[in-house]
C-alpha cells in the first residue's frame, strides 16, 4: 500500500487496520458469493 497514507491520511490507531481488514473481507465475500452463486443459477 504505497498510496495508503496519501488516500486515508496517517492512521495511528488500531481502527485503521481493522477498517482495511473489514473492507478486504467484505470484498472477498462479495466476489466469492458471485463466483459460487453462478453455478447454482445455471
Amino acid at each position: 500500500m504505497s498510496n495508503g497514507e496519501k488516500w486515508f491520511g496517517k492512521m495511528d490507531s488500531i481502527f485503521g487496520g481493522v477498517a482495511i481488514l473489514t473492507l478486504l473481507v467484505l470484498s472477498a465475500s462479495v466476489v466469492g458469493g458471485f463466483i459460487l452463486s453462478k453455478p447454482i443459477l445455471h
